[in-house]
């Protein structure tokens, strides 16, 4: 199964309008999270000095594509 990793600069709270827009083009395109694709969160807390590690991690763990 795919993975994607979503790296985000603040909280999920503050990204919950785009996370469900995300989730709504990925699924008109075919795919649903659990289902065919998996979608590992990583989140800064408005801590920007995170999203380098994260950046590293996301690679280091073979996701498919990492969004940002």
């Amino acid at each position: 199964m795919p993975v994607i990793g979503y790296l985000g600069s603040e909280s999920p709270e503050l990204f919950a309008s785009r996370l469900r827009a995300f989730r709504q083009d990925l699924s008109a395109a075919g795919y649903e999270e659990g289902r065919n694709v998996t979608i590992e969160y990583r989140w800064a807390e408005g801590h920007n000095d995170r999203l380098p590690a994260a950046r590293s991690e996301s690679k280091s763990g073979g996701f498919a594509r990492c969004l940002m």
